[in-house]
């Protein structure tokens, strides 16, 4: 890598302050340590990705506001929408039945 005035840009392997690590070792196993992290991590939203797509029960996330942030093929099958797509421009308040034991508990946080 090089720096934008154009100078050569090299891994420091100095160990951070209060790290055991000693020199390019030390940056090594810091390195390996991240590639390993990343790899588990890619494997964990696979996994979690495969349930939630492959659920036959809906299974949704909303933002604070209500609007669906995702949604699996179940929960548009479920609502007869077309695709997921036309779903996700729906707000899930608009959707969902708001219990009016809900109501007033939303109107007495105002």
């Amino acid at each position: 890598m090089r720096r934008k005035n154009k100078d050569r840009l090299t891994p420091s392997a100095a160990p951070k302050p209060g790290s055991s690590d000693r020199g390019e070792e030390g940056l090594t196993l810091r390195i390996l340590d991240l590639k390993q992290s990343h790899e588990a991590l890619g494997e964990a939203e696979e996994r979690y990705r495969r349930i939630f797509e492959d659920s036959k029960d809906m299974v949704y996330t909303t933002s604070a506001d209500g609007k669906l942030a995702d949604i699996n093929q179940a929960g548009v099958d479920l609502f007869g929408y077309a695709s997921k797509e036309e779903m996700m421009q729906v707000f899930a308040r608009d959707t969902f039945e708001v219990s009016n034991e809900h109501k007033r508990k939303e109107d007495d946080s105002m």
